[in-house]
């Protein structure tokens, strides 16, 4: 019970990560848009936030819940997305540092548009193979 509860959680911070995510990139969309950055900045920051706090999650509570699953196909493939995605926070926080202030932002919309553009396409399929991987085992009951 205490699985599916983690997973449910984990769940709904991915509508939570993605729907910001989604505001992010389109306000990074149109480099010749007059978006504010200082609200761009902002939704980083809160982002940040809710990827420190989702990463953390996965690494110490999910995913170490998985790896002693009773089923090999679960604890296989929850060992794999550890290691395969244990770099997310580190590609955000270069990503974070690059575009760390208004200034920045602003003298290359452009390439902040673009690195944007890929962080979050990057991020929103790591997501997806996880939900629709890793989760629907769960899901499916193999879980159990």
């Amino acid at each position: 019970m205490l699985q599916i509860n983690v997973f449910k959680n984990m769940q709904n911070q991915h509508k939570d990560i993605l729907g910001l995510a989604a505001k992010i990139k389109a306000q990074a969309g149109d480099p010749s848009s007059a978006v504010d950055p200082d609200a761009i900045r902002a939704n980083l920051s809160k982002f940040r936030l809710q990827l420190e706090l989702h990463l953390k999650l996965e690494d110490e509570i999910l995913y170490p819940l998985l790896a002693k699953n009773n089923k090999e196909q679960i604890r296989n493939t929850a060992t794999a997305f550890a290691r395969e995605f244990g770099s997310v926070l580190k590609a955000f926080l270069d990503y974070e540092e690059k575009w760390s202030t208004t200034g920045a932002i602003t003298q290359d919309r452009e390439g902040f548009a673009s690195e944007t553009e890929h962080f979050f396409t990057v991020l929103q399929a790591r997501i997806t193979r996880e939900d629709t991987e890793l989760f629907t085992l769960i899901e499916s009951g193999s879980a159990r």
